[in-house]
């Protein structure tokens, strides 16, 4: 087992470590190209900063046939979601072939974007409003959608893959909240969620419950070992997540950090390690933008290696 691979996968297991893990990730605008160029584009991010684990982003949207938003409710049970293969899927599955075979030392962790967020990735946000006005209509489409996922997510380790990174919409009361309600989240949403994430057991299982002002006690029964959440802009504390059974994964803002200076990054990197007691996988919170200046980017790689103590 690789040093690398070692170190997350201890880390993860709050284990001890030689120092808390690093990584980071951007948006490479890849939804339109083939596999080759986006695991190109992962690999060169990977190799610039040498970055502990890479996170592999999924640009490529759930398939929907022809169809790319909903002017009908009983379109959704003629959308083409089939039992067979998927060409996103085969698509990313090819993204993580060559990326494991380019780096096979990384840890790779898969991004998957829950059922609700999925569909709204794909076919925009008004498909909840449409939901929340049948809620039968959400069970029987997101149940779907989520057996679609639950194959994928289950063939992840034979690939070679690490981690599982979930994306969680509905939480927050900001605009990526889709305006979701606690009972129709408690309702029609996690039920689908919590299969995702089962699905991946055996996988380092990250949830990312996205938004401000969250209301992560609605996840706490999902099967994951860590958390990922922008802490600036809600509640849990790091000190909390550092006590209860999962590890936190964050350390950079993303939100203000474009900008920011190298000494800014490694301040707002230190002040993480220091609230988790080192128990952590370092991270931006979401995430970057990708015209962050690279020295703020080596600056986080560098943060990690620092003492906690002065």
């Amino acid at each position: 087992m690789s040093e690398k691979r070692e170190r997350f996968l201890a880390a993860a297991r709050r284990e001890a470590v030689d120092r808390p893990p690093v990584g980071a990730w951007i948006h490479y605008g890849s939804s339109w190209l083939p596999p080759e160029q986006t695991a190109a584009a992962h690999l060169a991010f990977l190799r610039e900063f040498d970055w502990d684990y890479l996170k592999v982003m999924h640009d490529y949207r759930l398939p929907t046939g022809r169809l790319d938003q909903i002017s009908d409710p009983a379109q959704f049970d003629a959308l083409a979601l089939p039992d067979g293969d998927y060409p996103n899927y085969a698509a990313q599955r090819r993204v993580i072939e060559i990326l494991r075979a380019e780096a096979p030392d990384v840890p790779l962790v898969e991004t998957v974007f829950a059922p609700l967020q999925s569909l709204v990735r794909a076919l925009g946000a008004a498909v909840v409003p449409l939901f929340q006005a049948d809620p039968d209509l959400a069970h029987r489409t997101l149940d779907r959608v989520a057996a679609r996922l639950e194959t994928y997510v289950g063939g992840l380790a034979e690939q070679g893959v690490d981690g599982l990174f979930c994306a969680v919409t509905g939480l927050g009361t900001d605009w990526t909240g889709l305006g979701v309600t606690r009972e129709q989240f408690v309702d029609w949403v996690a039920p689908y969620d919590r299969r995702v994430f089962a699905a991946g057991a055996g996988l380092v299982r990250i949830v990312h419950p996205h938004g401000e002002n969250l209301d992560v006690g609605l996840i706490d029964d999902y099967e994951a070992e860590v958390m990922s959440w922008s802490d600036r802009v809600s509640l849990p504390t790091i000190e909390q997540v550092a006590a209860s059974a999962r590890v936190p994964m964050l350390g950079l803002d993303e939100l203000t950090s474009a900008y920011w200076t190298p000494d800014q990054v490694t301040a707002d990197v230190l002040r993480a390690r220091r609230a988790a007691g080192d128990r952590l996988i370092v991270a931006p919170n979401c995430t970057v933008h990708s015209d962050m200046n690279p020295a703020a980017l080596h600056a986080l790689r560098r943060a990690v290696e620092l003492p906690l103590s002065g």
